[in-house]
């Protein structure tokens, strides 16, 4: 077993921890794809304009609520701002039921309402003055309108796509009997950069690790030149939803292995995504998985019929063997317990952990070659930050330090990035975009 051990991870290995030189590359072709998407011209990074384009001014006040729909889960959170500063916040979070990823919209917008009615009771006569944080590619009309381009992250519900999904949310309240109008919709990573950018002027993109991948950022409107004469008058800059989860499905650069091509295939959006796909949260488990089935084709790991069943590894996973102690005793349980693997010891324990190092890095410098790109197009000087939320992030030390390590090597003269994790930002950062949409209720903010 160990000899074929050895001349697998060795090919692995190679796949997979990406040299600078390939991160250059990716750093280059990512450019050259916003700024194709900012023209409007054919791209793999749409450069969706968020409509958000004034800064915080710290006097914003107000009772609030921000829906979050980032992926499998979604959250209601309610709060007061008062003078730019949030308080008495409180969350309700709901899973969303699998089965309801592939239903018709109409059932899968009635659930997010029966869950907001849920967390508000009927206790208030208030209209209750929602954003509605939506992180999915959506092509957004103006502050409070937008249609979904694609489903990502596992949904397919048939009837979203192409449909105004603000417009689909009021239909559900409305059938639900609750009192609430949305004053903007919000991409959770546009929302991560707002909530940051009211303690840190030097915010510069807002990030979001987790299930899924993607990043906002600003951009002057001269470089949007997709942007209409009267979406830029008066402004000088505008938050972008990058979409950058979508990057190169046409392009042939990024370093795609067989591992990659399976969970694409495997997915409800084949052909799309598969930056994302290399990236987030989502899929990290589904690619050890795969590492660990041709570890058993060749020999070189125990025979394990739970593992040969899709989604039977998960992020939590790779996460827990990444991040495990030296005695492993957490990850050994895993292979016991969880996957029943024959012979389960310390020895298989460190052999997996070396497949989730491999996941976990990859990842972790594609992050970085993105972020590369990011602070080549905003043109900072000085120290910035880029705000980060997500659980792969939050909860992945590896991820974390790996992804710092080659941000640094990749910008050995350039400004000092600092990459800070911003909780809730995503909840936070919709119930302020609401705040600032609120008087004018105009396209712009």
């Amino acid at each position: 077993m160990a000899d074929s051990w050895a001349s697998l991870y060795s090919n692995l290995a190679h796949q997979f921890l990406l040299r600078d030189s390939q991160l250059e590359t990716i750093a280059r072709g990512m450019f050259s794809e916003m700024t194709k998407g900012a023209n409007g011209a054919p791209s793999s990074i749409k450069m969706l304009p968020s409509y958000v384009s004034s800064r915080p001014k710290g006097t914003e006040s107000g009772s609030y609520v921000a829906l979050d729909m980032g992926g499998t889960n979604f959250r209601v959170v309610k709060c007061d701002l008062k003078n730019g500063k949030l308080e008495n916040i409180k969350a309700d979070k709901f899973v969303i039921p699998s089965a309801l990823m592939t239903r018709p919209g109409d059932e899968l917008f009635d659930f997010l309402a029966d869950c907001i009615q849920k967390s508000l009771g009927g206790g208030s006569a208030e209209e209750a003055r929602i954003g509605f944080t939506f992180s999915f590619p959506v092509d957004q009309l103006r502050i409070d309108a937008g249609r979904l381009l694609s489903w990502t992250k596992g949904f397919s519900s048939p009837g979203v796509e192409g449909q105004d999904v603000v417009a689909l949310l009021r239909d559900s309240l409305q059938r639900k009997g609750v009192r609430g109008r949305v004053e903007a919709l919000v991409n959770d990573t546009v929302g991560t950069l707002v909530a940051r950018l009211f303690e840190d002027t030097t915010c510069v993109g807002g990030m979001i690790c987790g299930t899924g991948c993607n990043i906002a950022i600003w951009e002057p409107v001269e470089a949007i030149t997709k942007l209409s004469a009267q979406d830029k008058a008066g402004i000088t800059e505008m938050i972008i939803n990058t979409e950058w989860g979508n990057f190169d499905p046409e392009c042939g650069i990024l370093p795609v292995s067989i591992f990659d091509v399976i969970v694409d295939r495997a997915s409800p959006n084949v052909g799309k995504q598969r930056f994302e796909k290399m990236i987030s949260g989502f899929y990290m488990g589904e690619l050890l998985r795969l590492m660990l089935v041709q570890a058993m084709d060749f020999r070189a790991f125990p025979e394990t019929p739970v593992l040969r069943m899709r989604e039977s590894v998960t992020a939590f996973h790779v996460t827990v063997f990444s991040n495990d102690s030296p005695t492993l005793e957490r990850a050994i349980s895993i292979l016991k317990k969880e996957w029943g693997v024959p012979g389960a010891s310390h020895y298989l324990a460190h052999l997996t952990q070396q497949l989730a190092h491999l996941v976990v890095k990859r990842a972790a410098r594609l992050v970085a070659a993105g972020i590369r790109c990011i602070v080549e197009r905003v043109k900072h000087k000085g120290t910035c930050t880029v705000a980060v939320d997500g659980s792969v992030f939050e909860k992945d030390a590896l991820f974390r330090s790996e992804l710092s390590a080659t941000v640094d090597r990749l910008l050995p003269k350039g400004p000092s990035v600092k990459l800070v994790l911003t909780q809730d930002g995503s909840g936070k950062g919709g119930a302020l975009i609401a705040a600032l949409a609120s008087p004018s209720r105009t396209s712009k903010l």
